[in-house]
């Protein structure tokens, strides 16, 4: 099945490269003593799929000098080299919550501060 849908595969990371934003991610699971990474890039219309390791060279599978669009990712370091990059607000979220975990005051004082500011701006309702 795999091999029957490799050309469909292959045209759809072809229309990647001009998606005007590309959410992309990775995630890991243990098989057979390995980690492997699943990792997913995904459009309005759509969501590529790509299995193999945590190295950035992965994101050629997926990513050519063709795109030129917005990447929103999380702070992993192989997305840093695109110049027209943005963090998930879910992935900062997430960080600010965790500030407002902290032992020290004026850091979980920051983490409200940028959590509220963070929900703020994720409204529907904002512009």
């Amino acid at each position: 099945m795999g091999i029957a849908c490799s050309p469909v595969v292959e045209e759809l990371i072809g229309e990647l490269q001009s998606a005007e934003i590309i959410h992309l991610d990775e995630t890991p699971w243990y098989e057979k003593g390995k980690y492997r990474w699943l990792w997913v890039a995904i459009t309005s219309t759509i969501a590529v799929f790509h299995i193999g390791s945590r190295r950035k060279e992965e994101l050629l599978h997926l990513l050519s000098e063709a795109f030129v669009g917005w990447l929103v990712t999380d702070g992993y370091g192989a997305y840093s080299s695109y110049p027209k990059r943005q963090h998930c607000l879910a992935h900062l979220i997430r960080k600010a919550i965790a500030l407002t975990e902290a032992v020290d005051k004026e850091v979980a004082d920051l983490g409200q501060w940028l959590l509220a500011g963070l929900k703020q701006k994720s409204s529907p309702n904002e512009a």
